[in-house]
């Protein structure tokens, strides 16, 4: 059995929460807590495995769980680019929000170096989707970002980025 099979086992099982007897406003909190957290990772798992039909549904949780956009992003993205899916219709949903996390750290319940990783690689992810897509310009944008935000955090990270950008930076001058 696979990893994303074994997961999937798990995740159904925490999603079945049937034999909770107890009841009350509280217990009620904590099941919905667990169903919604269930539906998030059953698409997060789909995507990851490869499977593009659930990137609307999770565009849907993304969007509802705004203090989960940066890392639900990011999952999509390395997702996007891993398995060649198309999400510019998410980029474009979630321009300004993607916006402000080049200008801004969302910490939300996050330590800030965590955060921090998790922006770095937003950009990182997002600037390697781009490039694909032959999106120059956005894309050198997103890894100079990825590339400063690395230099806080991640010394080799951005030491190869650095190299990386500055050798992209120097072909794009010179096509022009």
């Amino acid at each position: 059995m696979g990893d994303y099979e074994q997961a999937f086992i798990h995740i159904y099982r925490y999603a079945d929460l049937s034999w909770v007897k107890e009841q009350g406003e509280e217990v009620e909190y904590w099941k919905n807590l667990f169903i919604e957290w269930s539906e998030a990772n059953i698409c997060l798992t789909k995507l990851w495995s490869g499977d593009g039909t659930v990137i609307e549904r999770y565009r849907t949780y993304i969007e509802n769980h705004k203090e989960e956009q940066v890392t639900g992003l990011l999952n999509m993205m390395k997702a996007a680019n891993k398995y060649n899916f198309n999400v510019d219709e998410t980029l474009k949903y979630f321009e300004h929000e993607i916006e402000e996390s080049v200008h801004e750290l969302a910490e939300g319940r996050y330590n800030r170096k965590l955060a921090m990783d998790r922006q770095a690689n937003l950009m990182f992810e997002l600037a390697q989707y781009l490039l694909i897509r032959q999106d120059y310009d956005n894309g050198l944008r997103y890894l100079k970002k990825a590339v400063k935000d690395y230099k806080q955090i991640n010394h080799e990270k951005y030491k190869m980025l650095a190299v990386a950008a500055n050798i992209l930076q120097h072909i794009k001058s010179t096509d022009n």
